[in-house]
């Protein structure tokens, strides 16, 4: 299952095909992937390994973990609907569980050590600073604004509980049931590249809509807000290649002062250079 994920991630790269994939990966002609998805059910089927795979990716990444918090985390996160179809928000507590250990999962990866403290999602250490980690997945682009000033008013109750003045605040939100509701939409693209291209096309749209939701309610002393979002997606001249995308998307805070700029600066670096150390 490690090699099926490193591939996935060469993939999000625009990488070429290792050699030593089955022949029937690279040998089917253009257009197979619109074919074979008019007789099978592979939109669920892909968004349900996808599922697995950020399993995978918490397993990588934090297996090393044996507080009760985490525990416990975990123990909701494999329970809940099977199909993203099926969810509701009244029922969304499992993968939402699953979001915050994928956030933790690629923070541990950008060479941060998540500690999970309740009430928090997460807290980390960056540049010194404690950070609160508050995380959010919407299930429409509507409920974004309402979802960003609840975990802006959760940090805050954070940072009030402290002493000093020097902590600070992090926003993960997930967007990818805003933009692909049942898990079946897919982006099509000719080759890896532009499968980068189109997506991030389709993120920086959904920035531009709504980047003032975003960055204009949150508390001061929160350094950024992480933008995050996973698609299905078919790759037609690698023989209508089944594949999954993910992004994590740093903003900057509106408060630009010192201690917000340096700690968004060093995310937003880890978390570039992490992207060899996932799925290795």
């Amino acid at each position: 299952m490690a090699g099926v994920n490193e591939y996935w991630h060469r993939q999000k790269q625009g990488r070429t095909i290792p050699k030593n994939l089955p022949d029937h990966r690279r040998t089917h002609p253009k257009g197979y992937g619109q074919r074979i998805r008019k007789v099978t059910r592979l939109p669920k089927q892909t968004d349900t390994v996808h599922d697995v795979s950020e399993l995978i990716l918490i397993h990588q990444q934090l297996n090393d973990y044996d507080c009760p918090v985490f525990k416990t985390t975990l123990a909701q996160a494999v329970n809940g609907p099977t199909s993203l179809a099926d969810e509701r928000p009244q029922s969304s507590d499992a993968r939402n569980k699953v979001f915050e250990l994928v956030i933790a999962a690629q923070l541990k990866a950008a060479g941060f050590r998540p500690k999970f403290v309740e009430p928090a999602d997460a807290i980390v250490t960056i540049e010194g600073t404690k950070c609160y980690v508050e995380c959010k997945r919407i299930q429409s682009e509507n409920s974004l604004e309402e979802n960003i000033q609840k975990a802006s008013s959760q940090i805050k109750e954070r940072l009030n509980q402290e002493a000093s003045t020097k902590p600070r605040g992090l926003i993960a939100i997930d967007i990818s049931k805003a933009i692909n509701t049942d898990g079946t939409l897919y982006f099509t693209a000719r080759s890896s590249d532009d499968l980068t291209k189109v997506i991030e096309f389709n993120l920086a749209q959904f920035l531009k809509r709504n980047r003032a939701k975003l960055t204009k309610d949150i508390h001061s002393r929160i350094s950024a807000v992480l933008v995050y979002l996973r698609t299905p997606a078919v790759i037609e001249y690698q023989g209508g290649l089944l594949t999954n995308f993910r992004r994590l998307f740093a903003i900057a805070s509106i408060w630009n002062d010192g201690t917000n700029k340096n700690i968004f600066q060093k995310l937003q670096k880890r978390l570039f250079e992490a992207e060899k150390n996932i799925f290795k």
